[in-house]
């Protein structure tokens, strides 16, 4: 599926998204772009590419500003010419969620007044909405709002080589292609040790050192036992900020996993003062929840596919 922006027809025939191996290298085209609205089509696009080809965003459309329909902007209370905002999406599990992408040179602190457009005409829409940007940090003022998320610097300079690859060849028309990782011997190892142990008891330990794989064991084993719900427990949120992506990139579960996040953070419940380090709704991609009823609904939706909670243990 081909972007939707009207430049991005301009910027695959200047082959912009070609060959880039980082988000560095992106920003450095953007230095040799001709104009601030050149930058921030460029950045627009990227932006579109990211939220069809990142699952953890579960985006399944993509509506861009002038193009959302009409019921779409009833339904989220968003004016007639969707004014402070780049677009709206909607995931798998059927949510609208409207969308700000803002690119800064910059890059350290994104301020109130760059978003407060955005901020104002989704007021409504207090269940979910994203700010995409190349900053570093939101201002106190954003991350104070309720149903914020954020994509920032952290997640665009993770991306790799192969992503971009992928980004290319879907703003070309190309089908992305995606490598999964497959076991190490010491992997595959403890997988089938996992899997045949479960199957004579209900519970079992691995222990296995720092770098060995661990995050990816577990999902193998959970794979390998066939299972229509899976609970994941981690120490804390910033664990699980980094546990999450490998599960939603590496899971062979398809269109048949659906997930969701139950976990305390600054913003969530204040007793969450352990963690790593504070965090808020507003600095992370995905969604989070204490609701007891939203985790019942989760499950009693997704009945045919695999449902996986993510959790850390205070919030368990």
């Amino acid at each position: 599926m081909p972007s939707k922006h009207q430049e991005a027809p301009s910027f695959v025939r200047r082959k912009f998204f070609e060959g880039l191996k980082s988000f560095q290298d992106f920003e450095a085209r953007t230095e040799r772009l001709s104009n601030t609205k050149e930058v921030g089509d460029a950045f627009e696009i990227l932006v579109e590419a990211y939220l069809y080809l990142n699952p953890v965003l579960k985006a399944k459309e993509v509506w861009l500003v002038g193009d959302v329909p009409s019921r779409i902007r009833t339904r989220l209370n968003l004016p007639a010419d969707t004014k402070g905002i780049d677009g709206v999406f909607e995931d798998t599990d059927g949510n609208l969620i409207p969308y700000q992408a803002k690119y800064r040179t910059d890059k350290n602190v994104l301020s109130y007044t760059e978003v407060s457009s955005f901020l104002g005409v989704t007021e409504e829409s207090l269940k979910d909405r994203v700010i995409f940007t190349n900053a570093r940090e939101l201002a106190g003022d954003i991350t104070k709002r309720k149903g914020l998320r954020s994509v920032r610097a952290a997640q665009f300079h993770g991306l790799t080589e192969e992503d971009f690859s992928r980004i290319n060849a879907w703003l070309s028309d190309r089908k992305p292609e995606f490598k999964r990782w497959s076991p190490l011997p010491h992997q595959k190892e403890a997988v089938e040790k996992i899997a045949a142990e479960l199957n004579q008891t209900s519970r079992t330990t691995a222990v296995m050192a720092c770098g060995t794989g661990k995050t990816l064991v577990a999902l193998w084993a959970a794979e390998a036992m066939e299972p229509k719900t899976v609970l994941v427990l981690v120490p804390s949120l910033a664990l699980l900020s980094q546990t999450l992506p490998d599960w939603c990139k590496q899971s062979r579960w398809g269109d048949r996993f659906r997930y969701l996040c139950v976990c305390s953070d600054g913003s969530v419940d204040q007793s969450a003062k352990n963690d790593d380090y504070a965090l808020n709704q507003s600095d992370l991609e995905f969604t989070v929840t204490t609701e007891a009823k939203q985790v019942e609904d989760f499950l009693a939706k997704n009945r045919t596919g695999v449902n996986v909670i993510f959790s850390t243990y205070q919030s368990a």
